[in-house]
């Protein structure tokens, strides 16, 4: 299991660099993680119907985001898990909302506006991540 010990340094280095961050609070954190699990997860949805294999990155960012929130939220099964997922899911109703309007408007101006915030709130989580 090489991938598992792996992904706990990996995970383990990020958290430590973020709480190393001045003013870096546990609230913060669960509510940045679980927004970036959000918008991440509906990347990989809107990936999986436009072109699947292009899924799987997303995913891995998607999966990368859940394992950090869980890391951080002080019970896996209290009312901070249940808000994080209230969070967790707003930011991935807005992130789809934004990939939507990118893929269907037909008005260039509102189409490339949504290109341009989806692909902000993504490079933002992005930010977040050690590089591969």
């Amino acid at each position: 299991m090489l991938f598992m010990g792996s992904l706990k340094t990996y995970l383990a280095a990020c958290l430590l660099g973020l709480l190393q961050a001045p003013n870096a609070h546990a609230t913060d954190l669960v509510q940045l993680f679980a927004d970036c699990a959000g918008r991440y997860s509906a990347l990989t949805e809107h990936l999986w119907l436009w072109d699947g294999p292009a899924s799987d990155p997303a995913a891995l960012k998607r999966d990368q985001f859940a394992a950090l929130l869980d890391a951080v939220l002080p019970a896996p099964n209290g009312i901070e898990a249940r808000q994080a997922l209230a969070l967790r899911i707003e930011a991935k109703a807005a992130q789809r909302a934004l990939l939507d309007r990118s893929a269907f408007r037909t008005a260039a101006s509102g189409q490339d506006h949504a290109i341009v915030q989806a692909q902000l709130h993504l490079t933002r989580c992005e930010s977040l991540l050690l590089s591969q």
